[in-house]
């Protein structure tokens, strides 16, 4: 292709166009192809859908990299809740408060953190799940178009 990214849909409708442009035999609905350009194109094609996996792989990696970040938010509240407390421990009372303080400091931090990584397991999910059904309507497209030009290839014969 010519430098863009690689649009598995329009290689597709390519392939499709070259069929339909094929010559037809006579009498009949059979196109005549050139065997050898088809299967050229549709092994490009074949090569090319990992392209599309990879995209999943950058998808989790993101949401790994949130979760990550969530892990340092809440470590860092966490050591804000024991400096707090540490500072507070000269008085029986104030110590108490600052005990209570930190609990409560330590626990926004895990909830914080939980909430962190709910949605980017969320997210991550979702654009799994657009990825996986994009790659999954490919397929099929690809599937459906391999069978049709192997049959016209077979009635060739």
């Amino acid at each position: 292709m010519d430098g863009q990214r690689y649009n598995p849909i329009a290689h597709i409708d390519e392939i499709i166009q070259m069929i339909e442009n094929g010559s037809t035999l006579p009498f009949t609905t059979m196109v005549r192809v050139d065997q050898e350009v088809i299967i050229g194109e549709l092994k490009y094609l074949r090569d090319s859908l990992p392209k599309e996996i990879e995209e999943a792989n950058k998808i989790v990696a993101e949401g790994t990299h949130l979760i990550d970040v969530a892990r340092k938010n809440a470590a860092n509240m966490a050591d804000k809740a024991d400096i707090a407390y540490k500072n507070k421990v000269n008085e029986h009372s104030i110590t108490k408060g600052a005990q209570e303080e930190a609990r409560r400091i330590q626990a926004e931090a895990q909830a914080f953190y939980d909430e962190t990584c709910r949605n980017a397991d969320r997210y991550v999910k979702d654009q799994l799940e657009r990825v996986n059904n994009s790659i999954a309507k490919c397929a099929t497209e690809i599937s459906m178009n391999l069978k049709e030009v192997e049959s016209r290839l077979k009635d060739d014969m």
